[in-house]
Parts: C-alpha cells; sequence; structure tokens
C-alpha cells in the first residue's frame, strides 16, 4: 500500500511438499489476492531485483539546470527517477549522439520505459539506464 517493493520468497520444497503442491496453491492463492488488490504490480526476478537495487544505489547522479548527468556502472532496465523540474518538456534520454525522448503517460501506475509523468512530488521518469555515461535533459516551457 505504501508502494514499496515486496518480496515473496517460496522454497522449492515447500512448494512441492511431497509432490501434493501445497505450497504451490497456497503461493497461487496470494497471487490472486494480490492482483484482486492492487493494479499496478510487476513481478521481478530476485536477479533483476538485485540488479536493479544495486544500480539505484551505485548509479551516480549529478544535478544540473535542465539535465541529470547520469553514471551506471551497468545497465538497468526500467530504472525510475524522480526529480523536480519547473513546467518541462518532453525530457530525452541522450547516450552520446543519440537521443530518444520520453513519452509523457497521466500517472505513475502507467509508467514503463520510455514514459514519463507529473507527480505531486516532482516528475517521474522510466528508463532502460545504459551502462556508462547518459544524460536525461529537459526544456522547460
Amino acid at each position: 500500500q505504501r508502494g514499496e517493493p515486496a518480496l515473496l520468497l517460496c522454497h522449492w520444497t515447500g512448494v512441492y511438499w511431497n509432490g501434493q503442491e501445497l505450497g504451490f496453491r497456497i503461493f497461487q492463492e496470494v497471487v490472486r489476492r494480490l492482483h484482486a488488490r492492487f493494479d499496478h504490480l510487476l513481478w521481478m526476478k530476485p536477479a533483476d531485483l538485485a540488479r536493479y537495487w544495486a544500480a539505484r544505489e551505485l548509479t551516480r547522479i549529478e544535478s544540473r539546470e535542465q539535465s541529470l548527468l547520469l553514471s551506471a556502472p551497468f545497465a538497468c532496465p526500467d530504472f525510475t527517477l524522480r526529480w523536480t523540474a519547473p513546467s518541462p518538456q518532453a525530457p530525452r534520454l541522450r547516450v552520446g549522439s543519440q537521443a530518444t525522448t520520453l513519452r509523457e503517460v497521466d500517472r505513475p501506475l502507467h509508467l514503463v520505459s520510455g514514459t514519463w509523468c507529473r507527480h505531486p512530488e516532482g516528475l517521474l521518469a522510466c528508463l532502460d539506464l545504459p551502462k556508462g555515461p547518459s544524460t536525461l535533459e529537459w526544456a522547460t516551457a
């Protein structure tokens, strides 16, 4: 409910307990209930989650007047950033000489890679973070 990650961990022996799959049926019910309550779940494997949190901790972000300079030790898909900027036009991700304009969506739950939205606490963008230097840049209206 707070929008924070939640982890479900199942041990193989518990899922397929003595061939009865009791743990698997319990897991299916938990998944059903989660989907009935929340419409914004993002399922990730433990390796994907570890990559995301490591990128979150290790990527150097330097704020400039109309850009964020990013320096990532490795690539990370679906990387999400929040920052403040006055009335921006669509942000662009620049990697070397290539620039890709992000598409605006109406709310955070619709964020997927290559999109951005306005949020009460600032702006949100979701992008495939490349390894090495890149820039998230925007122009103000």
